[in-house]
């Protein structure tokens, strides 16, 4: 694959243009918070791109950064003279504790990936998400065309068709692992510009920080760490619809630029990730109905356009992206897909306890002022989703992979009621709180200082086994996940991969041969190469039917790792067909046998 240095221009500059359009566009007459709105204006950005892309694509427009350069310049172009003819800008207020807080994570985020990876980028991953998402991105590159939920594999392939005239294929994993480090940068200070308005005092901002740090180290590190980050997007923009509809009611931004945000991000929920569409919907339409019913008649034709102007089309392209292209030429139901289970962290509930206090007495608080705000809303929406998933599994209809993907939004709106229910806590009976807290600092001291592990191992008869680490259950998995050392692709496979990328000349795929043992490896290889092994599962397929295809020679060209399994099994097969490259770990053959 050759990149453009043009397009590569026209794509930047035109995302630029449209970024800056989107952050200078008079969205209201008062000072807006700074940091809020970068993010907020990247969202937007990426929610329109993720659009408009849907809809090309139904007309057979090749997604690349040619399309979608023109796309952003051209808007950016509309909202600039939009901007010149009514002569005002947004104007914004820079707090010195969001700086500080963005900067921050910047800095630890950064430290944290490079003490990982290494200042080469090494592909420390630990599983095969990373590969299958980045094969995703890299195949969109190539098809130029939208797979089924494709927001993550879309925005991640324009980010590498960028670099593509200075880095080789093979080096894509570097620009994916740097944009995965931006994605989770901008998903934590997202929660907290979120919940910045809670922080009302200098109490309040100690104890939202802290608990900013506690949330983070959570679900969200756990999803980076698993390369999840098409679902860490999509709960981002799930939960930044509650935060619309925050500002929807309170008027804080002209409701008509609301109403376009709140549609550009049902879309992109769902074509991030559908499991989460239905809840998302729902939730918002109740926040809607709430206020509509606040402000006068609930059923009333304006009431119905707005529901249309924010569900129509969304809901339409996620019927066809995720029913038509997805599920019926898959030949499976929805019923089907959700009971097929897969690797996720599991645990039902410890997790939740440390905050689940201030939850309730939030909750409660709510029933008795006869309120429910859109944070309550969605919480609720979200608790009884997972209950209707936890008496399905129970049942044998759902798996626990998919159950368990309901507990990220879970844990964000846990936390934000935490947050809501401190600050109230803190207004009204601040013993209760600060008695709290010195619980928790307890627990905190005596686990992480390593007090009850010294008791157990250390102490003769003082104690059998530690506790206090119960409550920590999902940070402890966290850091020995973190601390795990693990190089994807081993430099002798990488080097096999070059080979396959700058010397190999072929209309056909160059499979890699392997099994369920090495299916890994697999994946790696065809992600940092960008060839096609599919056809040659051997999970998928006997040995016997994929001789049958190398004795066709339907591949020009084969690769196998010497340390598989299916090497080792079929090293005298394999003799019959030439090597035109090999090293101590990896081996290409070509499928016309020798003379």
């Amino acid at each position: 694959m050759n990149g453009s240095v043009i397009a590569s221009v026209l794509y930047v500059t035109g995302f630029a243009a449209l970024f800056a359009a989107i952050f200078l566009l008079e969205k209201s007459e008062k000072k807006l918070n700074g940091i809020m709105w970068l993010i907020f204006s990247l969202l937007a950005e990426m929610c329109w791109g993720g659009f408009v892309a849907a809809i090309i694509n139904l007309v057979h427009i090749p997604i690349n950064i040619y399309s979608m350069g023109v796309v952003y310049l051209l808007s950016a172009g509309f909202l600039s003279i939009k901007i010149w003819k009514e002569k005002k800008i947004q104007h914004y207020q820079w707090d010195l504790l969001d700086i500080l807080f963005s900067a921050g994570v910047i800095l630890i985020v950064g430290v944290m990936v490079f003490q990982r990876t290494g200042l080469e980028l090494d592909p420390m991953f630990l599983n095969s998400d990373a590969a299958v998402h980045l094969k995703n991105a890299v195949s969109l590159v190539q098809s130029q065309h939208l797979p089924v939920m494709y927001f993550a594999p879309f925005q991640t392939a324009m980010v590498l068709e960028i670099f593509m005239p200075a880095v080789p294929i093979y080096y894509f994993y570097k620009i994916f692992i740097l944009f995965d480090a931006f994605l989770f940068i901008v998903e934590l200070i997202f929660f907290y510009t979120f919940c910045r308005e809670y922080f009302s005092n200098w109490k309040m901002k100690i104890i939202g920080i802290l608990m900013c740090v506690l949330y983070g180290a959570g679900y969200p590190l756990l999803s980076y760490l698993l390369t999840f980050y098409y679902w860490a997007i999509g709960v981002m923009i799930m939960t930044w619809i509650a935060f619309l509809l925050r500002m929807y009611r309170r008027k804080e931004i002209k409701r008509n630029y609301l109403l376009i945000l709140l549609m550009l991000a049902c879309n992109g929920v769902t074509m991030c990730y559908m499991l989460i569409g239905p809840t998302t919907y729902i939730a918002a339409f109740l926040c809607l109905a709430v206020i509509a019913k606040s402000e006068g008649k609930l059923v009333t034709k304006s009431n119905i356009l707005l529901a249309l102007k924010v569900f129509l089309l969304p809901t339409i392209l996620s019927v066809y992206y995720c029913y038509f292209e997805f599920l019926k030429k898959q030949g499976m139901s929805a019923k089907e897909v959700i009971a097929i289970d897969g690797g996720i962290y599991r645990e039902l509930y410890v997790n939740f306890l440390l905050v689940l206090p201030f939850v309730v007495y939030w909750i409660l608080q709510s029933v008795r002022q006869k309120k429910a705000d859109e944070n309550m809303i969605f919480f609720l929406t979200i608790m009884v989703f997972v209950m209707a998933l936890f008496f399905l599994a129970v049942k044998g209809f759902v798996s626990g992979y998919y159950f368990y993907k309901f507990y990220y939004p879970f844990w964000f709106f846990s936390y934000v009621l935490a947050i809501q229910g401190m600050e109230k806590l803190l207004e009204e009976h601040w013993e209760i709180l600060a008695s709290y807290g010195l619980v928790f600092l307890f627990l905190f001291v005596i686990h992480f200082g390593k007090v009850e592990a010294k008791a157990v191992q250390n102490w003769a008869n003082f104690q059998e086994e530690e506790h206090a680490g119960v409550f920590f259950h999902l940070y402890d998995f966290n850091n020995s996940y973190a601390h795990q050392e693990r190089c994807a692709v081993p430099p002798k496979y990488m080097e096999l991969c070059k080979y396959v990328v700058d010397e190999l000349e072929s209309d056909k795929d160059i499979p890699l041969l392997a099994t369920q043992g090495n299916y890994e490896d697999c994946y790696w290889y065809e992600a940092i190469t960008g060839e096609d092994s599919s056809d040659y599962y051997g999970w998928w397929y006997k040995f016997s039917e994929i001789k049958g295809k190398l004795e066709r020679q339907e591949a020009e060209y084969f690769a196998v790792y010497k340390d598989s399994e299916i090497f080792k099994e079929n090293r005298e097969y394999f003799k019959k067909y030439e090597k035109v490259y090999q090293n101590k770990k990896a081996v290409v053959y070509r499928t016309s046998p020798e003379e």
